[in-house]
């Protein structure tokens, strides 16, 4: 089964403990590739379904409870932050987001860390920071533009 068809199925799961069933049973899927994908439905749907995202992030919290790889919490907690955004909780939200970005960088991922700092953007800038806001900003831009990524930049 391909990452995305499973972290759709982990999506679907009603609770916790059918999650974990599934991540169970299988152990085999339950990768970076799976954080991946769950990361890219939680991205894809918090603004227009917010009940998916804040799913996706509960998968996501899950599998990184199943599988302690660094990056995969790294993941967990980005996408934890996008669930705080849409509960309204902003502050908590660019916290968990800091988490994640600094997670991404020690592990030598600076491309998410920045792509992380985007969304902790918009959590600061709905707070009134505009300072903050344009500050990390600047930053993301910054590692965008190093490594030569003009989409995202």
């Amino acid at each position: 089964m391909e990452p995305k068809r499973f972290a759709q199925k982990l999506i679907k799961e009603s609770n916790a403990r059918d999650r974990r069933r599934l991540l169970s049973a299988n152990r085999k899927l339950a990768d970076i590739s799976l954080a991946e994908s769950l990361t890219e439905i939680c991205f894809d749907v918090w603004a227009s379904d917010p009940a998916v995202a804040r799913r996706a992030s509960s998968a996501l919290t899950q599998l990184a409870a199943f599988n302690p790889d660094p990056i995969i919490a790294a993941h967990a907690k980005w996408v934890q932050g996008i669930a705080l955004i849409t509960r309204g909780r902003l502050s908590d939200a660019a916290d968990r987001l800091t988490a994640a970005a600094h997670d991404f960088s020690s592990l030598g991922l600076e491309l998410l860390a920045a792509r992380t700092m985007v969304a902790r953007l918009l959590a600061v800038a709905m707070l009134g920071d505009y300072a903050e806001a344009a500050s990390v900003g600047n930053e993301a831009l910054e590692i965008f533009q190093r490594h030569s990524d003009d989409l995202a930049a």
